[in-house]
């Protein structure tokens, strides 16, 4: 990937908060590679308007980079998920089969707070188990359900799969909300990409001390890039609500790409916080 300064980057979220169109346009391919990393785009897509779709869709149809191609659809169906669900429904399907399955379990996740019944349609469309599973999880954890939630888990142990560990994953963070203890004492059956897992649940806990002392106690000391990424996803999340504590958590990152990361990104939240414009 080309490096781009944080400067240029800057500037294209900037612009993004009055004109979505001009900052996707302003995107660039470096010898058919993205240049940015995947939450600028996110953060771009999240300021385009429904009347915006179709132009949209043509400069996402024209990146010659197929994994950047993937991103901006992926961001985009789940983007316009809280407008009209049809649309986001079909841009989902112009996804490819890795990228489809996951923005379908995510799009779960928020049309579940709006229609249970559509939302259960959805997830039992979804053809892979990872991310069925994950979407059935993220409906009985917010309806309280665990019996469901238990029978998930001990049908997913009982299998042969061999995704097991990204299933208990997706149920362990889906349900991690609502049912804390029971999605930490999940990550004791994970044995692979475990720190990946221990990341996923910490940003869906609740309790952020809970998440933080989470991260600490179970990412190991010599696996300083996960531990210093996942320090600074929380300190990110954190720029809303506490920002000593971001700050505080920022110190304590290793990795020092990772600490100028986060800074970085806490900058950009805190310019959205003035103009009171949302993120998706």
């Amino acid at each position: 990937m080309v490096e781009v300064s944080k400067e240029e980057i800057s500037s294209i979220l900037s612009i993004a908060r009055s004109d979505s169109i001009k900052a996707l346009s302003m995107f660039r391919e470096c010898n058919n590679e993205f240049c940015y990393e995947p939450n600028v785009i996110k953060k771009v897509i999240g300021f385009i308007k429904e009347d915006s779709l179709n132009e949209v869709l043509t400069i996402i149809n024209n990146l010659q980079d197929e994994w950047t191609k993937g991103i901006a659809l992926s961001n985009l169906a789940l983007h316009s998920q809280s407008y009209n669900l049809d649309i986001a429904l079909k841009i989902a399907n112009l996804c490819d089969s890795y990228d489809k399955p996951r923005v379908l379990e995510k799009i779960v996740s928020e049309v579940l707070k709006r229609d249970i019944e559509t939302a259960k349609k959805i997830a039992n469309s979804i053809d892979k188990k990872a991310s069925k599973t994950g979407a059935l999880a993220s409906i009985a954890s917010y309806t309280h359900d665990e019996e469901t939630i238990d029978q998930l888990i001990e049908t997913t142990k009982m299998s042969e799969c061999w995704d097991y560990c990204d299933v208990l994953t997706n149920i362990a963070y889906r349900i991690a909300g609502n049912f804390p203890d029971k999605a930490i004492e999940l990550l004791n059956e994970i044995c692979c990409n475990k720190s990946d897992a221990i990341e996923l649940v910490a940003w869906n806990l609740s309790d952020t001390t809970l998440a933080i002392n989470l991260i600490k106690t179970s990412i190991k000391d010599d696996e300083v890039p996960w531990l210093s990424m996942a320090l600074g996803a929380m300190a990110i999340r954190l720029t809303k609500t506490d920002m000593k504590k971001a700050l505080t958590l920022v110190d304590e990152i290793q990795d020092e790409d990772e600490k100028e990361n986060a800074l970085f990104w806490i900058q950009e939240e805190t310019k959205l916080d003035k103009l009171d414009t949302p993120f998706i």
